[in-house]
């Protein structure tokens, strides 16, 4: 059975779980086959039930599902550790190695303009300063995106270029 965790006390080692039937089910320590140190108000676990007894306790791992347009509790998207400013800013100062594609998680694109720069070298240069254009034309567009079109556009769908 599925349920969710009410109370345990980590001392004393006894717990309450309210099942998905509504009922409640006292368990002790030694029935638990997880982590004690998930056992937390609110965490989901898996049991079996013996009388008004939980048996057999472990916890379910816990997953994250990111919508793609839920708003934070400051109304800016959730971006997942990826901000627009800090990303233009990257890529006005390296954007010629690259690194703002490496900040946003697009390592082949990354990869790309750092190679095109380091080659672009011995060819006097020229590749280097088309390379540093676009990174400039990125810059200037994630500056004039809104945090949520930040968001929909090089988080959830995961625009690499422009």
């Amino acid at each position: 059975m599925r349920g969710t965790v009410l109370t345990y006390d980590s001392v004393s080692g006894d717990g309450l779980i309210s099942g998905n039937n509504e009922q409640r089910y006292h368990f002790g320590s030694a029935d638990v086959h997880s982590d004690t140190s998930l056992l937390i108000p609110g965490a989901g676990v898996d049991f079996e039930v013996k009388g008004e007894a939980a048996t057999s306790v472990f916890v379910l791992p816990v997953l994250v599902n990111f919508p793609q347009r839920e708003p934070s509790s400051q109304g800016a998207p959730i971006t997942q550790g990826r901000n627009r400013v800090v990303a233009s800013v990257l890529a006005l100062l390296f954007g010629v190695l690259g690194i703002h594609k490496f900040y946003l998680g697009y390592k082949k694109a990354g990869f790309i303009m750092l190679l095109v720069s380091v080659v672009g070298v011995t060819f006097l240069g020229l590749p280097g300063v088309v390379i540093y254009a676009v990174a400039f034309f990125e810059a200037i567009i994630y500056i004039c995106k809104t945090d949520e079109e930040f968001y929909d556009t090089y988080v959830a769908q995961e625009r690499d270029w422009f």
